[in-house]
C-alpha cells in the first residue's frame, strides 16, 4: 500500500507491506581493499582494510496472497524465520529517486528497527542545505566583522560605538543558525512520526 504524506512543505510517498515470512536467508560478502599513499615524510604508506557485509533477504505474503521480497545489508533489524509475521515501509521524497528502506518491525517477535540515519537523508533537502551554507556564509561574515570590530575597539580607540554592529550582529547569525537546524529537527521527526503512526 502506497500513500502520500506532506512533511512540512515536503511530500513523500510512503510505501507498506505486512505479511508473513515465507522464505529467508542471510548470506555474507567478504571484502578486502589496499591503499596506497606517500605520508608527510615522503614515506610509502600502505593499508589494508577488510570485513563482511551481511544481507538478510526474505519474502512476504500479505492475506491478499500478494508476495513482495526484500533485501536488507549491514542493517541490524531482528530476526525472522519462516511464519513470522513482519512488515517493511519504504519512503521516497517525490520529485527525486531518494528511496530508502526506514522500518522494519517483526511482529511475531514484537521487534523493530527504525533507520534514523535514512529519516535524516530523506529530510536533507537541496533547500535546507542552502540555507545552511548561506547560515555559515553569514555567520563568517559577521565573525569576521566582530572580530575586525574588537580590534579596532581595543588598538584603535574606535571608541564604544565601535561594539555596536557585534551586538546586533551576533544575534542575527545565531537565529539564522538555530532557525534552520530547529526546522530540519522538526521535520524529521514529523517524518518519523508518520512512520512510526502506520506501524502494524
Amino acid at each position: 500500500m502506497s500513500e502520500t504524506i506532506l512533511v512540512g512543505n515536503k511530500k513523500y510517498t510512503l510505501t507498506e507491506f505486512h505479511g508473513e515470512v515465507v522464505d529467508q536467508q542471510v548470506s555474507e560478502t567478504s571484502y578486502r581493499s589496499n591503499t596506497s599513499y606517500i605520508n608527510e615524510h615522503d614515506q610509502a604508506v600502505s593499508r589494508t582494510s577488510s570485513g563482511t557485509h551481511t544481507t538478510k533477504e526474505f519474502f512476504l505474503v500479505n492475506q491478499q496472497g500478494e508476495e513482495r521480497a526484500y533485501s536488507f545489508t549491514n542493517a541490524p533489524i531482528p530476526s525472522i524465520r519462516p511464519g513470522h509475521i513482519a512488515q517493511v515501509m519504504i519512503v521516497n521524497r517525490q520529485g527525486t529517486k531518494d528511496s530508502h528502506y526506514v522500518f522494519f518491525r517483526n511482529t511475531t517477535l514484537n521487534m523493530e528497527y527504525v533507520d534514523l540515519g535514512a529519516i535524516e537523508k530523506l529530510c536533507d533537502t537541496p533547500e535546507r542545505k542552502a540555507l545552511g551554507l548561506a547560515a555559515a556564509a553569514i555567520g563568517g561574515f559577521f565573525m569576521f566583522f566582530c572580530l575586525w570590530r574588537l580590534f579596532t575597539f581595543f588598538f584603535l580607540e574606535a571608541g564604544f560605538s565601535g561594539l555596536l554592529p557585534i551586538i546586533v550582529a551576533a544575534p542575527i547569525s545565531y537565529f539564522t543558525f538555530k532557525l534552520t537546524r530547529d526546522s530540519f529537527i522538526k521535520r524529521k521527526q514529523q517524518l518519523q512520526n508518520e512512520i512510526i503512526s502506520r506501524r502494524f
